[in-house]
């Protein structure tokens, strides 16, 4: 599928971090949160690892925005969270009752910009469709809409109404395709080809892995969509590296992505920074975890 891996099993975490070179100028990591083995841990302002206090255990799927958290288990149990600043310290978990399809695994979860729904994809190996829930976050409200395409990943809020789904086209090809919350129109196909999509809040620019499975391009979202395809790059740290995941904070200036090294349990979660329209690398932490890493920041 594209280098995107959702499949796993739980095991341990295990990190070392580095800030690159001598730059005093480097905006600061916090925010980040990131799954990894079934743990929720958060990069502090030197860019170390620290776990959040009375995340649930058994975690394989996380997103984030508007200080609303979520995170569905191993188990398919989906806990909420809301910060009360920019960091996750302090939290209050709540479970919320969500009835998820019998048939198939998560995919994965994504936040809406606004805070207060989070959107939900199911995934069949078996069967070429996937199934869209949108859930209210106060109440566990959830509308399921069928979308008559396989999953590729998972779903990224364009605005708080719209959502861009990863789907595999009839080709075989990795698509992205968008669809009003909501309503029952047909999903639209982006122009460009691309995966692993992550977006600003205001929907404005979007962050997503390019054809080659490998690098990521930081584009204008109507460029992007409308098939001209040309951005900012953000190079891999390695030419065997595979995207996993990616995340793009608020103001569209830092930018976080999961690596896969094949089939192997190692990964390479790395920062990069926007400085003068030129994206430079400033963290790079090696992550062990049977489990695909995922990553989001928390506004």
């Amino acid at each position: 599928m594209t280098g995107r891996r959702l499949l796993g099993a739980v095991a341990v975490l295990a990190a070392a971090a580095a800030l690159a070179g001598c730059q005093p100028a480097v905006e600061s990591p916090a925010g980040l949160l990131v799954t990894s083995g079934g743990s929720v841990v958060r990069l502090d302002n030197a860019g170390g690892l620290q776990p959040v206090s009375g995340a649930p255990a058994g975690v394989r799927h996380l997103a984030a925005a508007g200080r609303s958290i979520v995170v569905v288990s191993d188990a398919g149990q989906i806990d909420v969270a809301r910060a009360t600043g920019p960091s996750a310290d302090g939290l209050t978990w709540r479970t919320l009752d969500v009835d998820l399809p019998d048939a198939g695994f998560t995919a994965g979860v994504d936040v809406s910009p606004d805070g207060r729904s989070f959107a939900l994809v199911q995934a069949h190996d078996d069967a070429d469709r996937l199934e869209l829930m949108v859930v209210d976050l106060a109440s566990g409200a959830a509308t399921t809409r069928v979308i008559e395409q396989p999953a590729n990943g998972p779903p990224s809020w364009l605005s708080n109404d719209e959502i861009a789904l990863e789907v595999v086209d009839g080709d075989g090809r990795a698509q992205v395709v968008k669809v009003e919350a909501g309503h029952d129109a047909a999903p639209v196909a982006s122009g460009s080809r691309g995966f692993a999509v992550a977006a600003t809040p205001d929907g404005r620019t979007l962050a997503v892995a390019g054809g080659s499975a490998r690098g990521v391009v930081v584009a204008d979202r109507e460029k992007w969509w409308s098939g001209e395809a040309a951005g900012s790059p953000v190079e891999p740290p390695a030419a065997d590296v595979a995207i996993q995941d990616v995340a793009i904070d608020a103001d569209g200036t830092r930018l976080a992505v999961v690596y896969a090294h094949g089939d192997s349990a190692n990964w390479t979660l790395e920062m990069s920074r926007l400085v003068d329209g030129t994206w430079q690398r400033v963290l790079s932490i090696e992550l062990a975890s049977e489990v695909p890493p995922t990553i989001d920041w928390l506004e």
